[in-house]
């Protein structure tokens, strides 16, 4: 279980980064497209795209009975 709380803390931050990130954004706009900051920005960005989908993950994974197991699913 610690780690399913580990990866919802995770996607939390990546949820506060694709709320805030826009912002964020703007202080890039004065790069140069292919500048190493640029292209840091928007690999996080993309990375932080993931946060929805692990909290459905995440939810689906505790709402599964304990005694269940892989094999059954």
């Amino acid at each position: 279980m610690i780690h399913i709380e580990c990866i919802r803390i995770l996607a939390a931050y990546f949820v506060i980064f694709n709320h805030t990130g826009n912002d964020g954004f703007f202080l890039f706009a004065g790069y140069d497209r292919g500048s190493l900051p640029y292209w840091l920005y928007m690999f996080i960005s993309v990375l932080c795209k993931i946060s929805v989908p692990l909290f459905f993950m995440i939810a689906g994974a505790l709402l599964l009975k304990k005694d269940s197991s892989l094999k059954k699913i």
